[in-house]
């Protein structure tokens, strides 16, 4: 019985390190989805990330002179490693982070390589242009794009779609279409349209209505 015991303490410690940083992990990763990796790889991070909370936990807890218990202590760690992974994920998702890394850093890639999602981190209301390679062309609000790497299929979800006839420069309104979900595979290229430009060209297109 003493061995069970024995055997469940080292369990829920085990645990007790692990759950900050794999909780750290698992809210990053859904902010700023990357690449599969192995179950070992995510065991490392865990372990190297729950020491670091852990430590800043204890001179956190010890600088303000609390006294606390063993569960407030885990709480604490796990509080700061969501706290820590939705602050860092939106610093790195921030225009201003990719600007520092190409200006000071001379580094050009994007974080865990998502060009893609990069691309689509814009503003609300950005117009973009869409060339299909059957020949369509859409312009139409960005509304949703996908963002996990590991999704055989990309997507993108434009809102109010127009069709663009590129020697007219004319738009045609899909009628009775809120928004249509472009499949990224058969998309061959995405402008985004300036402010200037989408006014003139909804102008023209509310004009010939």
């Amino acid at each position: 019985m003493e061995n069970l015991f024995s055997n469940f303490s080292g369990m829920q410690q085990t645990i007790y390190l692990l759950l900050p940083g794999f909780l750290f992990i698992i809210f990053f990763l859904y902010q700023i989805p990357s690449k599969k990796r192995s179950d070992l790889e995510i065991i490392i991070w865990s372990v190297f990330i729950s020491v670091v909370l852990s430590s800043l936990t204890g001179w956190l807890l010890s600088l303000l002179t609390l006294k606390y218990t063993s569960v407030e202590f885990n709480l604490t760690n796990i509080f700061l490693g969501l706290f820590f992974a939705l602050t860092l994920a939106k610093i790195m998702r921030s225009q201003k982070f990719g600007f520092i890394n190409r200006k000071f850093l001379g580094i050009k890639i994007f974080p865990f390589s998502r060009l893609w999602n990069d691309f689509f981190n814009t503003k609300e209301n950005t117009v973009v242009k869409v060339f299909m390679n059957n020949g369509i062309i859409y312009v139409g609000v960005i509304r949703n794009s996908s963002v996990d790497p590991n999704d055989d299929i990309q997507e993108l979800e434009l809102w109010k779609p127009m069709y663009f006839d590129k020697e007219l420069r004319k738009l045609t309104t899909i009628k009775e279409t809120v928004s249509v979900l472009l499949n990224g595979n058969s998309i061959i290229s995405v402008e985004k349209i300036s402010d200037e430009e989408s006014k003139q060209l909804y102008a023209k297109n509310r004009k010939k209505k």
